[in-house]
């Protein structure tokens, strides 16, 4: 099966739930981001301040967002004048299955942060 039929406001109610929760993962890494950064920040002025060593360099990358994805799909879906849509395989995995070709790599830099986070 390539394509498939679907009713439009059960799949933009799938899409806007998998579209929250990916924007409260994403402030929740935020959140383990910065207080990894703040860890981080205070060990190199402990290292600074003894005047003993090298200071360790700080390199976190940034949590990655694709709240946008999300967003233009919910768009595309509002703007269609037709209550049945056809999605192919892709669009299914990605809007039903939240499995974007991102997910992968959004899960391994945000993980980590999220488990760090205080909400």
């Amino acid at each position: 099966m390539k394509d498939v039929s679907v009713n439009k406001s059960k799949l933009l109610d799938i899409l806007k739930k998998n579209r929250d929760k990916h924007a409260s993962d994403f402030l929740k890494a935020v959140d383990g981001y910065y207080i990894d950064a703040m860890d981080k920040l205070k060990e190199a002025i402990e290292v600074a301040e003894s005047k003993e060593g090298k200071i360790p360099g700080i390199h976190l990358p940034m949590p990655d967002d694709h709240t946008s994805d999300y967003d233009r799909a919910i768009g595309m879906l509002e703007m269609e004048v037709n209550d049945i849509v056809t999605i192919n395989q892709e669009e299914y995995s990605n809007y039903v299955d939240d499995n974007w070709a991102w997910k992968h790599q959004w899960s391994l830099s945000n993980t980590n942060y999220m488990s760090k986070s205080s909400i």
